[in-house]
């Protein structure tokens, strides 16, 4: 029921899972802290390695994360339903494309468990709620709060502009180049497959 998920077919296999868990991985890391993320990334995996052994053949095997990357997409999904403050429009538009394009790829390939992706999916929908509780809104935090002066007056600093500032990257931009990457690795991975 674990190590299936810390094993993979093959270096490309590895590279893509890893490289899907880069992508989808730090904000929500962020929003629901390192130790419940990682419950929560590992319990969806488990969970669709159950479904797999349950319903599969004795003979059937598997390995990959893909339960468990699919659980974050649930999870990302969960929050484009349920709890829209903690994720932006663009932000939602591009996890829409990417879970269409993942599901139906799921379908396209024959070496792909089924069972996980889908089960991975429903998994971490079913468990973000308890998760998300007391989330941060990783994409629309203000990273530089204003200095409050006497009487909840804004204060005005003269030096505002002598001072070094740091340009915060929007959460918007982020998940802009992350789609363009994914849908660029799975027109690879499309390709790869016909070849």
């Amino acid at each position: 029921m674990i190590t299936p998920i810390f094993l993979h077919a093959d270096l490309m296999h590895m590279l893509f899972n890893s490289f899907a868990l880069f992508l989808f991985g730090p904000p929500l890391e962020k929003m629901i802290g390192r130790t419940r993320f990682i419950s929560f990334y590992l319990g969806t995996a488990v969970i669709a390695n159950i479904v797999t052994f349950i319903l599969q053949p004795l003979y059937y095997s598997h390995v990959g994360a893909s339960g468990a990357i699919y659980g974050l997409l649930g999870m990302y999904v969960y929050m484009m339903i349920f709890r829209k403050e903690l994720i932006d429009a663009s932000s939602r538009q591009i996890v829409t494309v990417m879970v269409v394009i993942g599901v139906i790829l799921t379908f396209l390939n024959p070496r792909i468990n089924i069972l996980a992706h889908i089960i991975g999916l429903v998994a971490g929908m079913a468990l973000a709620a308890p998760f998300l509780l007391k989330a941060r809104n990783f994409f629309t935090i203000p990273l530089v709060r204003p200095e409050r002066k006497e009487g909840n007056d804004i204060g005005f600093d003269p030096n505002r502009w002598k001072k070094k500032r740091r340009m915060p990257i929007k959460g918007s931009t982020i998940m802009n180049v992350v789609g363009i990457v994914f849908i660029i690795l799975v027109v690879i991975g499309l390709l790869s497959n016909l070849v």
